[in-house]
């Protein structure tokens, strides 16, 4: 009897432990429980879209469309991204500027150097006009009142010294030049002029912006200015020719471009290829298949170089190419 109650007392205390060992585990599960119901909740909010943003995909692209954002699809979830350009884009951008830069810049720098053409003769035109009234009130208007200068070799008339002598001292702020001889100058088809050679040859006047100014005494030496080259008073009594060289020795050296031609004769300084110039030098020479002698008159008055560029001008027609 006393070991069956010794036996029931043992089984008491030990069913007790269990139990206070299960109630213990109990416990801990629905600890566990709780804590997993709260890291649940607290994911879903931290990684799931927002509800003003849950829309379906159609609702996205359209959404992009309309505002011209950047959008990005992503498990149901629009999200905004920055506008911004890619390097391709950037490189292929810059691509297309160089190849428009490289089709209209040269023409741009053809234009911009005509213009400076066109103001450089207007100048000089003013020079040798200013030469031409002081020489006419110091020395009179024809060569032959001019104080004479012979050459040394032969002692005949030398007609380039001569000038030279009167244009000096008519204005101070021209210079004999002992250095820009040229070579020769050029039609405005490409061909070389024959009579170049000696026509430049000959020591210029430069101006002080590096205009060169050469005589050629064309037809022998007219010292009473009886040529004639068209039907006004002018163009009558020619003297000479004046060749000017715009830009020294510098190309292209072309009648037209930057040579050009001028008359001095007993009513003035006359710039050939006038509207009343008939012979040698006419207007109709001024074009890319003739010489270029007869530009410097459409230059002055019509302000432009367009015979470069285009055919059919004339003075009681088409004055530009537009």
């Amino acid at each position: 009897v006393r070991e069956g109650r010794e036996r029931d007392s043992e089984l008491k205390s030990g069913n007790a432990e269990a139990f206070q060992s299960i109630k213990r585990s109990n416990q801990r599960l629905k600890a566990l429980k709780i804590n997993s119901k709260f890291f649940f909740f607290v994911s879903l909010f931290l990684f799931s879209c927002p509800k003003k943003e849950k829309v379906n995909r159609e609702q996205t692209i359209s959404k992009v469309l309309s505002d011209k954002l950047k959008r990005k699809v992503r498990g149901g979830c629009a999200t905004t991204r920055k506008a911004a350009f890619t390097l391709a884009e950037v490189l292929i951008t810059l691509g297309i500027i160089g190849v428009v830069a490289a089709m209209t810049l040269p023409t741009l720098i053809a234009k911009y150097q005509e213009k400076v053409m066109i103001t450089r003769l207007k100048k000089v035109y003013s020079v040798l006009s200013q030469v031409y009234t002081i020489t006419s009130d110091s020395f009179g208007v024809v060569p032959e009142s001019w104080p004479a200068v012979y050459r040394e070799v032969d002692g005949a008339l030398d007609p380039s010294a001569t000038l030279q002598n009167v244009m000096l001292k008519s204005l101070r702020s021209l210079e004999l030049c002992t250095d820009c001889q040229s070579k020769g100058f050029y039609f405005l088809n490409g061909a070389l002029d024959g009579n170049s050679s000696w026509r430049a040859g000959n020591l210029p006047i430069v101006t002080p912006d590096g205009t060169t100014i050469r005589a050629n005494w064309d037809e022998g030496i007219a010292l009473d200015c009886s040529i004639r080259r068209g039907t006004t008073n002018a163009l009558k009594s020619v003297c000479f020719e004046i060749i000017v060289d715009l830009n020294s020795q510098l190309k292209p050296n072309t009648y037209g471009r930057d040579v050009f031609v001028f008359y001095w004769t007993k009513h003035g300084i006359v710039p050939t290829g006038g509207e009343f110039e008939n012979y040698v030098m006419p207007f109709s020479t001024c074009s890319t298949n003739s010489s270029g002698y007869g530009c410097a008159a459409w230059v002055l008055f019509n302000d432009n170089m367009d015979y470069l560029h285009c055919s059919g001008l004339s003075w009681n027609g088409k004055k530009t190419c537009k």
